[in-house]
């Protein structure tokens, strides 16, 4: 009995060793959107109004964020909006945000912090960010503007070193020729 409780205790000691080595943990990465405002109005670099907040509905047929509000590109209607991307415990790798250049004009503002860590590899123009390492966190304002009508598509990418990356969101964006005044 003493031969089965040394073993038992041995055995116990062994397994609890393979578990120390390992402190990585993974967490699924997050995205946060702020409200989205229809046609701000701005003082400065402070949003001071705007026409409306955007409408979003999730459908589940289209596995996308449908935008209820309709833009037009005559008059050219506006949208902004803040999003944060987020790993928790894991390293960013990448943000993307994926638009098609020629339906949509989408621009990210980004503080000099931001630009201490990206890599060489991001592309401001096309808002797809890659980070240096040791980094979880990065939040931003964009906005977007309609080029032509047409269903347009926003697709939010977050990836980081976690084994429950990327994350990803999609929004569809529908755009007239011209609003009914």
């Amino acid at each position: 009995m003493k031969k089965f409780f040394v073993l038992l205790v041995a055995s116990a000691g062994l397994m609890l060793t393979s578990c120390v080595g390992d402190t990585h943990s993974d967490y699924t990465p997050e995205i946060m959107f702020s409200d989205m405002y229809l046609n701000p109005t701005f003082h400065g670099d402070t949003l001071v109004s705007a026409e409306d907040t955007m409408a979003v509905k999730y459908d589940a047929d289209l596995n996308a964020y449908v935008m209820t509000d309709t833009l037009s590109v005559t008059p050219r209607d506006s949208v902004v909006f803040a999003v944060r991307f987020w790993s928790m415990g894991n390293d960013l790798i990448a943000t993307r945000i994926n638009f098609d250049t020629t339906a949509l004009n989408l621009q990210i503002t980004i503080n000099d912090e931001i630009r201490q860590v990206l890599a060489e590899k991001s592309n401001l123009r096309t808002a797809q960010l890659y980070y240096n390492p040791g980094y979880n966190m990065v939040s931003f304002a964009a906005g977007y503007a309609p080029l032509k009508e047409g269903l347009h598509k926003l697709e939010f990418v977050v990836e980081s070193d976690s084994k429950y990356s990327p994350v990803s969101y999609l929004f569809l964006q529908p755009v007239v020729t011209s609003r009914a005044e």
